[in-house]
């Protein structure tokens, strides 16, 4: 009898353990904050990178053009959003990673400045990263995926936003 109890208690938790066919993510990212410098808290950017693991060049199928405008639109409007909230990003370099919803909304910005970047008040800036996920809007969000998605990436203040079109 000990031996069918404890088959069935195994038996239990690997069934739990399995999600079903189409199910999302049981695991709700909104515990984690919004915005986060990395080297703070490196244990949520590892789940978060877990759980969005599909990059953002997948989810503009494999368009390198595509996933290219995508990250440059987002890393210029968190510039634009910050001249029209008064914080001046010029000099500020850092690694980011953005974490993008299956519908293409931003949930999660993840960053570090670098060594080299200008001096900043990273609680403000994770303030202002903080308010551009919740004013980016749906008809900005052009990159609908088949699953969560990321990317990241290195940026440097100012974008210099000049494009060159071939003939």
């Amino acid at each position: 009898m000990k031996i069918n109890f404890a088959i069935c208690v195994m038996m239990l938790g690997v069934f739990c353990s399995f999600k079903t066919i189409g199910e999302t993510n049981t695991t709700t990212t909104a515990a984690y904050p919004t915005t986060f410098v990395i080297g703070e808290h490196s244990t949520i950017f590892e789940k978060l990178s877990d759980e969005y693991s599909t990059l953002l060049l997948t989810a503009c199928e494999d368009d390198m053009n595509i996933a290219f405008q995508e990250w440059k639109n987002v890393l210029s409007n968190i510039e634009q959003h910050a001249e029209l909230n008064k914080f001046n990003l010029d000099g500020v370099k850092m690694w980011i990673k953005v974490f993008w919803s299956k519908e293409g909304q931003i949930e999660h910005i993840a960053f570090d400045l670098k060594p080299q970047s200008k001096k900043v008040n990273k609680n403000e800036l994770v303030k202002l990263l903080d308010s551009f996920v919740k004013e980016y809007s749906t008809e900005e969000a052009r990159i609908i995926g088949n699953s969560q998605f990321s990317h990241y990436g290195s940026v440097n203040y100012p974008i210099h936003k000049t494009s060159v079109l071939a003939d």
